[in-house]
């Protein structure tokens, strides 16, 4: 998988490069949780340059609150299971 750097004072900030993370990305507008894809959504929220405000061109599915207690569920019921591991299966 290729890697971009979208940083502000990385040399390789470029509309190119931009470019090329955005054919990268394939939004789908559906969240991954539990292992199950979910139904697509229609609420979206645009990406931001943290470091200067400038919208980048990626929009992001927003999720409700039953999307986010299910996340949390399936995190917690994760970690029950992988705080079990030894930490050399955990590295």
């Amino acid at each position: 998988m290729q890697q971009f750097s979208l940083h502000p004072s990385s040399a390789s900030n470029s509309a190119e490069t931009i470019a090329n993370a955005t054919s990268a990305l394939q939004l789908t507008g559906q969240h991954y949780l539990a292992g199950q894809w979910q139904a697509a959504v229609t609420n979206f929220f645009p990406a931001i340059n943290a470091s200067t405000f400038e919208p980048l061109p990626w929009q992001f599915a927003d999720c409700q609150q039953d999307e986010l207690e299910l996340a949390c569920q399936a995190a917690t019921d994760a970690f029950v299971k992988y705080r079990q591991r030894s930490a050399q299966d955990r590295a």
